[in-house]
């Protein structure tokens, strides 16, 4: 008789990450290989270096309040943060996220960028 394990559509998907970011590695496109976290379903983000999370466009729309459909055309763009496409998983790594928002801070550095009256 043969034991099967049955696991969780949460862990399916974290090992099918890890998959596809192992050949991603594999092709040099990533520098380091994802550390193995907790399989459960409250382990939501899935961190692969020190200081960087993948994160899904729902955890982006929370954690910055730009609504979910606003990242959606973004990435229909081409334009917003840089994000990963997983099968049909749609990543962002939060240090890329907050490294664009960064980019895009306005302020006045120069009195030839003062708002005009």
């Amino acid at each position: 008789m043969s034991t099967r394990t049955q696991i969780t559509e949460t862990e399916r998907e974290y090992l099918h990450l890890l998959i596809e970011l192992a050949l991603q590695r594999c092709r040099g496109e990533l520098p380091e290989l994802p550390a193995l976290t907790s399989l459960g379903p409250e382990s939501r983000s899935t961190k692969h270096d020190a200081g960087a999370q993948f994160i899904s466009d729902v955890e982006v729309a929370r954690r910055t309040s730009i609504q979910r459909p606003t990242l959606q055309a973004w990435r229909a763009k081409g334009e917003g943060p840089p994000f990963f496409r997983v099968g049909r998983r749609v990543l962002y790594d939060w240090v890329q996220v907050e490294a664009w928002i960064r980019s895009r801070q306005v302020g006045l550095s120069q009195p030839s960028q003062a708002r005009r009256r």
